[in-house]
């Protein structure tokens, strides 16, 4: 049975993007379900 759970963890969206002097950083976004906002993590 799958009912309007409220326990939604964050969505977390990792993704890697080249830079032109060939390095990498990698990205993570964390986005809430019930609220209107959304957190970047940025790692170097």
């Amino acid at each position: 049975m799958r009912g309007g759970s409220h326990l939604v963890g964050p969505e977390i969206t990792n993704f890697v993007v080249r830079n032109n002097d060939e390095t990498y950083k990698q990205y993570l976004c964390i986005t809430y379900p019930n609220e209107w906002k959304s957190q970047w993590l940025i790692s170097l």
